[in-house]
């Protein structure tokens, strides 16, 4: 997320080929609010919210001179996936893929990220789209039936695209 807010993300996104009526699709994953939120608000030593929202209200402004680029364009945004619960990443790759965090906090960030984004988002116009239920469990965390052993990636990610494609259809 910081990437792209902090970069000529207009520039990048010119390179491709976007003509009058396509969707343009936006999406910060699971790892943005793991590693973007929890992370850096602890360096920081401010909240989670108060983080979450600056980080939020940049990517808005972002989208909204996006929106004006492209304003012959479909905005979407596609909602992260579910967190990550404890225990199913262990040994050397824990602290690489989970970082300073636990299911605790994971799972509050998460979904307050979504609480905001989704109220920004509705202010300006850009469709949400969550797809997670396909692979979320009943306790709001990722049915890791669906991840790589000792892993945060999907065995199929093709799955995830397809899903989105049948969005669209």
């Amino acid at each position: 997320m910081n990437r792209f807010v902090n970069s000529d993300y207009i520039k990048y996104i010119k390179n491709f080929p976007i003509f009058d009526g396509d969707n343009i699709c936006f999406y910060l994953g699971e790892i943005d609010t793991r590693i973007g939120i929890i992370r850096n608000s602890k360096i920081k030593d401010i909240t989670y919210i108060e983080h979450m929202s600056k980080l939020i209200k940049r990517f808005i402004d972002s989208i909204l001179l996006i929106k004006k680029e492209f304003s012959k364009c479909n905005f979407y945004y596609l909602m992260p996936n579910p967190p990550i619960q404890d225990g199913w990443i262990n040994g050397d790759k824990l602290n690489q893929y989970l970082g300073i965090s636990n299911e605790k906090n994971r799972f509050v960030v998460r979904y307050s990220f979504e609480e905001i984004i989704k109220y920004e988002l509705n202010k300006i116009n850009v469709e949400v789209i969550d797809l997670s239920g396909n692979y979320t469990k009943q306790n709001m965390f990722v049915d890791e039936k669906h991840l790589i052993e000792n892993n945060h990636h999907f065995k199929y990610p093709n799955n995830f695209l397809d899903l989105l494609k049948d969005y669209f259809k």
